[in-house]
């Protein structure tokens, strides 16, 4: 995961989109020494809404072009009202701006993954261990 200043993303906003629709890294906005939000992929998106459950989310579809244009205001309105704003590109989703609580939460998912992982792993040898 990268943090970048809101005025680099701005000024290599397409860059930042094409990496976190493409390559799945998560992007955190800093502006004035503090992350307020974070360009995720579609598919930690839909991890999201399925934690959200019956939760109601409020989420919004933007033009890339509307959010380039209103980058500023767009991250703001993420950080104050925990809104969702999903990018799209010629009618196709690309990428989601979310609440840094949003980030925090795969962060910590992704860490008991990690962790679930590495259990197994060690399990396993320790399997091979004893038949050996």
């Amino acid at each position: 995961m990268q943090t970048i200043s809101i005025t680099d993303i701005a000024d290599n906003f397409a860059d930042v989109v094409a990496l976190v629709s493409t390559a799945k890294q998560r992007v955190l906005v800093e502006e004035n020494g503090v992350c307020r939000a974070a360009f995720i992929s579609l598919e930690d998106m839909e991890v999201l809404e399925t934690l959200d459950g019956d939760r109601e989310v409020p989420t919004e579809h933007v033009t890339v072009r509307d959010v380039q244009q209103h980058l500023r205001d767009d991250v703001n309105e993420v950080f104050l009202r925990d809104e969702r704003i999903v990018l799209r590109d010629d009618r196709e989703d690309v990428a989601v701006l979310v609440p840094r609580r949003d980030v925090s939460v795969l962060e910590n998912l992704d860490g008991r993954l990690d962790l679930e992982a590495a259990k197994r792993l060690l399990d396993d040898q320790i399997g091979e261990e004893r038949s050996a």
